[in-house]
């Protein structure tokens, strides 16, 4: 049986960076602690998660500037590596493209980056498109492209039962 396809966007690995590195959260730690359920599950290959390479350049939006030295390096290990569960896609040309007509045949006319996003989540064929900020719904003024939902994680249908579960992380170090 395939593996669910989730796409999870910049602002969610960036508040999940943040959790991690004790920088204060700009949104719900509910939200945060179901991005670090899913990564979980993916990196057990439970659930295929993606993003794109461009997220490499977001995610140094951690709240100062300039960003916590060793920062860099711990992006691309958590993202380049392919060690963590997620899955890094470098916009082609047929992202680019999809992209392109997001904007000409959807109408979703705002940020390039938000439609590279959306055209790789379309592309990988992920049927979730995570957001933890809500912006990028409200920007497009859709909460789902195509076949692909934008849901906040914690409305994820994906994710296995096990990964819900109150006690996830308590025996795990």
């Amino acid at each position: 049986m395939a593996k669910p396809k989730i796409y999870i966007d910049a602002c969610c690995i960036i508040e999940a960076i943040k959790g991690r590195k004790g920088i204060p959260l700009q949104h719900p730690a509910e939200e945060v602690d179901m991005v670090e359920r899913i990564m979980r599950a993916a990196n057990d290959d439970e659930v295929s998660l993606y993003t794109s390479m461009i997220t490499v350049a977001e995610v140094l939006h951690v709240g100062t500037k300039p960003p916590p030295s060793d920062l860099k390096s711990y992006i691309e290990r958590l993202i380049l590596s392919g060690r963590n569960g997620i899955t890094a896609i470098a916009p082609s040309p047929p992202i680019v493209l999809l992209a392109r007509d997001l904007a000409t045949d959807e109408g979703l006319w705002e940020r390039v980056a938000d439609r590279i996003h959306i055209a790789t989540a379309l592309h990988i064929g992920a049927r979730e498109f995570l957001s933890i900020d809500g912006r990028l719904a409200k920007r497009i003024g859709h909460s789902q492209v195509r076949k692909c939902r934008i849901i906040w994680p914690s409305a994820t249908t994906m994710l296995p039962d096990k990964y819900k579960a109150d006690d996830l992380f308590q025996n795990h170090p």
